[in-house]
């Protein structure tokens, strides 16, 4: 026993700090743990369509810190629904970081569903990529990120309560960068 503890822990360590901030990010699974309390968060009502699977008004918070931008969704009596983390990247560290932190998800909690709804001829196509682990699915995607003045790549890690489909992609707040 100690010995296959070992290998996970020297697997675990081979990955990049920014991979295993992903994956940290997913294992705390701390849902609920933005609110207006929390320096600089930002919360507000919302309309929460039935497209991404919640009907009703609920609260969307985010935070941002330098180049990334944490949010989460709650429904009307405040239990959470999404959380999710997005970071700008430059372009030619996008598809690297993406195979990486795929790989890092697998190895961690499986083997996920492909979502290939977009054309990757495409300039603005985004790869989706799903895990469902229990009461909660995990979104992978490649953003395309509109800017005031160009558009701007990243990575984003949506974590939401349900078995969701490739389609309920919330994608977190659209806001200015």
């Amino acid at each position: 026993m100690l010995f296959v503890c070992t290998i996970v822990s020297c697997k675990n360590s081979r990955d990049s700090p920014a991979v295993q901030s992903f994956i940290t990010y997913l294992e705390t699974d701390s849902l609920g743990s933005l609110s207006p309390q929390v320096a600089e968060t930002k919360c507000g009502s919302i309309l929460l369509a039935g497209a991404i699977g919640y009907d009703g008004i609920g609260e969307q918070c985010w935070h941002r810190v330098a180049d990334s931008l944490f949010y989460e969704y709650r429904g009307h009596n405040g239990e959470p629904l999404i959380r999710g983390k997005r970071v700008l990247l430059s372009a030619e560290r996008v598809e690297p970081f993406l195979d990486s932190l795929r790989a890092a998800i697998a190895a961690n909690f499986g083997k996920q569903t492909n979502c290939r709804s977009y054309d990757p001829k495409d300039p603005y196509y985004s790869r989706i990529d799903v895990w469902h682990l229990g009461s909660r699915t995990v979104f992978l995607t490649k953003s395309v990120i509109t800017d005031t003045a160009a558009l701007r790549p990243g990575v984003t890690i949506e974590s939401a309560s349900g078995n969701r489909t490739c389609a309920m992609l919330a994608g977190g707040p659209r806001l200015p960068l």
